[in-house]
């Protein structure tokens, strides 16, 4: 029987990439009208700045500021306000990507997900649009609440990769590989692909 024909696998960030803007951060504002969280961002602002100052690593500063607002906030009401959030917010997809996934959709390749976004994030918005599987930083849990911790490395940068390698374990299940990204934490994952771009003013540039 002749040997049916492999998919492409088509990797995709999140913010800026498949979807328009900072998503972490205008979930951050969604939340702004509660009270409790008004106060918990008076916390993180040092971390902000420290960030925006390169004070401290794009890491310990992201975990910074989400352990300052949402350490000991139930999980499923940190949960039901991410849906909240959506249904506020929309999941449109980025203009700038629209023709190139529907190309892909045609072609009946596989798609995938990877964000240094949290996973709840990901999750909702992966469950109310294409039910795509996906990477992205876990969030720790501790008898029902969130810990402030992160469970899993920040995925950014070279992390985006080695976790591409243990979900992507043999690359010859695949015609091609391709990745779309906008930042320089998604490069290593553009050169790890077979094909990989990068949105520029608009447009997308092959780096490889």
């Amino acid at each position: 029987m002749p040997e049916s024909k492999k998919a492409k696998l088509v990797l995709l960030d999140f913010d800026g990439t498949l979807v328009e803007g900072d998503i972490f951060r205008d979930f951050i504002i969604f939340r702004l009208l509660e009270y409790q969280f008004l106060i918990r961002l008076l916390f993180a602002i040092p971390y902000f700045l420290g960030h925006k100052l390169k004070l401290m690593s794009n890491d310990k500063a992201k975990e910074k500021i989400f352990r300052a607002l949402f350490k000991g906030e139930s999980s499923s009401h940190f949960r039901s306000r991410v849906e909240d959030f959506w249904y506020h917010h929309g999941t449109e997809i980025n203009p700038a990507i629209v023709d190139v996934f529907s190309n892909y959709q045609k072609e009946k390749a596989d798609f995938l997900i990877v964000s240094a976004n949290f996973a709840p994030i990901i999750s909702a918005f992966a469950g109310r649009n294409f039910g795509f599987d996906f990477l992205a930083t876990e969030l720790e849990e501790v008898d029902g609440k969130l810990s402030g911790r992160f469970a899993s490395p920040n995925c950014y940068g070279d992390e985006k990769v080695r976790r591409l390698n243990i979900r992507v374990f043999d690359r010859s299940l695949y015609s091609e590989i391709h990745a779309y990204g906008d930042s320089r934490g998604d490069l290593p994952m553009l050169r790890w692909a077979d094909k990989g771009y990068l949105l520029r003013r608009g447009d997308w540039r092959k780096i490889q």
